[in-house]
């Protein structure tokens, strides 16, 4: 998970476009981790 996270570090870093998407993403992904289960596996 950790290689995936520098995956992503480095796709934000190709244009803003791309660095807007990550961050979206990111932004999910902490929401998701926050609600948890049912939401959550």
């Amino acid at each position: 998970e950790v290689a995936g996270r520098k995956f992503w570090d480095e796709v934000a870093k190709e244009s803003p476009l791309k660095a807007k998407v990550v961050q979206i993403l990111k932004n999910y992904n902490a929401a998701m981790d926050k609600a948890g289960p049912p939401y959550r596996y």
